[in-house]
This record gives C-alpha cells, structure tokens and sequence, in this order.
C-alpha cells in the first residue's frame, strides 16, 4: 500500500531530533542512515563535531517518537548515544529571565548599520563610510 502525496504544509514541518554523544568519526551519512533504522522519513540531517551531537529531522512527529524509543542507547561508531525530541521541552530554556519585547523602531542600529550621519561631535562614525 502506497501513501498519498504529503500536503505542502506537512512538507514544511519537520520534527528535530537531538542524537548525543557522536564519535568524532560519525558523519551525515552515517546519522542518516542511522536514523532511518526506527524507520520513516528523514528530511534533514546535520553533524556539529565541535559538541559532539547529531541533529534528525523527520517529516512526521510519530516517526520521531519512534526513532527516540527504538534507536536511544544503541550504538553508532563505537558510541553509546541518547536521543532526545527538540521540541515541547518544558524548562529547557537557555535563560531563566522573560524574554525581552525589543521595540525596532526606538532601538538605534549599530553605527556600521546606521544610514544616518552623526548627530553629535563623539559619535562614533567610521572613515570608510561616507557621511
């Protein structure tokens, strides 16, 4: 039995999944590949050797559910790795104050992006930019 086409909006969505701790050895193709062992489709892979962490993406959120409880603690190159959704994590955030409301149109650019002269004598303007 054949699926139909997915709509234009579901191509759009995908569901990240966080692979960690990768061998340094471990490339895309390889988590690719890896990730396609829970089955389902994977829209996107991406390797960050600096952090040793891998990044799936799947078109569908069940099959990155799946991929979480079948492939998590398994091996690939050598490393026992743990996956993890990227999304609806509560707590997980970065900072633990609000989130800032930036207001664009008081905010003033940095002066290298600035289109206006200077309206001072001490502000800084750089030489290469004409005035």
């Amino acid at each position: 039995m054949t699926r139909p086409p997915p709509s234009p909006d579901l191509l759009r969505m995908r569901f990240p999944v966080i692979v960690h701790p990768l061998s340094r050895v471990t490339c895309w193709q390889e988590l690719k590949d890896f990730g396609r062992l829970a089955g389902g489709v994977v829209a996107f892979c991406d390797v960050d050797k600096v952090r040793s962490r891998g990044f799936i993406e799947y078109l569908s959120r069940e099959d990155a559910e799946r991929a979480v409880a079948e492939l998590s603690g398994r091996e690939l190159n050598g490393s026992l790795v743990t996956l993890t959704l990227g999304w609806g994590q509560p707590g997980r955030s970065r900072s633990r104050s609000p989130p800032r409301q930036r207001d664009r149109e008081t905010r003033r650019p940095h002066p290298y992006n600035d289109p206006r002269p200077p309206s001072g004598p001490y502000d800084y303007w750089p030489r290469w930019l004409p005035r």
